[in-house]
Formats: structure tokens, sequence, C-alpha cells
């Protein structure tokens, strides 16, 4: 005992890193990163994932990372740059928007920006994180997601990783003129501990 408190060792506090997957780490965004983000995140092939075809300018990105600190100070929005580990490039980013505190409830958002980087794991490592992030240090009840119909491959690891159907929004996005279905999906605190 120390001063009336209980001291424990770091052993028995230490557990693992949230922001720290196999792969992949997390941060927040830097304005020394721009220039790689912008190099990246205009590449079409990835944009179709996001449902924003439109390429961004330099200065938008800039004022999104400039906005991304004061999101997570009114606890609104926790967005991170996804570093792969054996180089330490940002390969994408990934968000939790905080939708309603009295429920515990978000949305998770992920873009890997470069095709080059698709299919190696980083997407799934990165969301392991978010989710260790969401519903052990932010103490979420509930982390939904969306994702257009025709993207096989992110439905395949949303399912992989524990998160269930919820259902369907019709018609949604204009791509290459014909509409396209939004897809739902979520996970629940218990689901998280029971799947993890």
């Amino acid at each position: 005992m120390k001063g009336g408190l209980l001291v424990s060792s770091m052993n028995e506090m230490s557990r693992a890193d949230p922001f720290s997957g196999r792969l992949i780490w997390l941060r927040p965004f830097e304005l020394e990163d721009l220039d790689q983000v912008i190099s990246q995140v205009n590449q079409y092939e990835a944009r179709i994932s996001l449902g924003n075809f439109i390429p961004w300018s330099s200065e938008q990105e800039k004022d999104f990372i400039e906005k991304q600190a004061t999101w997570a100070d009114d606890d609104k929005n926790y967005h991170y740059a996804i570093i792969e580990k054996s180089t330490n490039d940002v390969i994408g980013g990934i968000g939790l928007f905080i939708e309603n505190t009295k429920n515990r409830t978000a949305s998770l958002g992920i873009g890997i920006y470069h095709p080059r980087n698709f299919d190696k794991g980083y997407g799934s490592d990165a969301i392991k994180c978010m989710l260790s992030i969401g519903f052990d240090i932010l103490n979420l009840h509930r982390i939904e997601l969306y994702m257009y119909a025709f993207n096989a491959r992110a439905r395949h690891v949303y399912e992989k990783l524990g998160f269930k159907y919820t259902g369907r929004k019709r018609d949604v996005l204009l791509f290459e003129g014909m509409y396209h279905d939004a897809i739902t999906m979520d996970m629940l605190e218990d689901e998280y501990r029971e799947f993890k």
C-alpha cells in the first residue's frame, strides 16, 4: 500500500497493446503523412470500395488530418493511420465514429489505400486492433459497419472476424450506371469477448 492505494506491479497490469497488431500498428495521422497518403488514397480501385470516386486534393486531406485531433478530444471519432510494421509506411486509415454515447454505439470505417496492399491481412489486423480499442478502451456496446454489396472481399473479412449480418439498404450507390445495395453488419460486446 502506498498513500492508501494499492499499487499493482506492471506484470499484473500489462496487457497486449490494442494499437499494435501482428502486421500493423495504429497511430494518429500527422501532417507529415500527407504526401504519402495522397500518393495512395486516390487509387481508383481503392476508392471504389469506399464509394467515393472523386479524388481528394492535398488540401482536403490536410483538413481531415487537422480535424481528427478535435474529434478525438470531443469523444466523437477516433481515426488512425494504419502503419505497416516492416516498412513503417502509412497504408490506410481506420476509424470509429461515435454515434450514440448513451447507447455506446459506433460505426467502423476502414480503407486500405493501394491495391498492392489488398489481400495481405492488413485490414483484418487493423480491425482486430480497432475492436479492442472500441470494446476494451472506449467501453462500447455495439460496433456496426456497412459495405457495398459488390465488395465480397470485405464481407468475407467481416464475417471471419465475427460480424453479424443485420440488413440491406437498397440502391444506395450509383456506380458505372448501376445502383448497388449496401450491406449492414454489427458486433456486440459479448460477441467480441466470445470471439476473441
